[in-house]
């Protein structure tokens, strides 16, 4: 059972946490995203799990794939899909921690069409499968509470 009663506030409440940190990087201090980023910004934390790609996000905001692309690079220091999937990948491990939701239906409810691909990359990514991820973290969260 997910305790997140509004995905669309899980999603904004992700989105500031991305900007927070993405703030702490080393660049300029004051750097103010231009309002097609920040539409992006909000979009991507709105629709992550409904299979967005480049293409969709540049469309809604009104400039072609390939100057969006470059746009959001230069003012987010990393590309498109590494920031989707930073975004995905902390929503499924949210949902790992914190629900009783099969591992199938984490990849889904997070963006993942491909439940294979989801565990063989978030494997790579975290030195461990979803099912060890959840076994380590979900049993740690609960011990704190009993």
């Amino acid at each position: 059972v997910s305790v997140y009663g509004q995905d669309i506030g899980y999603a904004r409440f992700l989105l500031i946490c991305l900007c927070k940190k993405l703030g702490s990087l080393q660049k300029k201090s004051e750097y103010n995203f231009t309002g097609y980023v920040q539409r992006a910004l909000l979009y991507i934390a709105e629709n992550f799990k409904n299979g967005i790609d480049l293409a969709s996000v540049a469309g809604h905001v009104g400039l072609t794939p390939m100057y969006f692309s470059v746009l959001f690079r230069k003012e987010l220091g990393m590309n498109f899909s590494s920031y989707l999937d930073n975004i995905r990948f902390s929503y499924a491990k949210n949902l790992l921690c914190f629900t009783d939701y099969p591992i199938l239906e984490v990849s889904q409810m997070s963006g993942f069409t491909d439940y294979t691909n989801f565990v063989r990359r978030f494997k790579k990514m975290h030195a461990m499968t979803p099912t060890e991820f959840r076994r380590t973290h979900f049993h740690a969260k609960n011990e704190k509470y009993q």
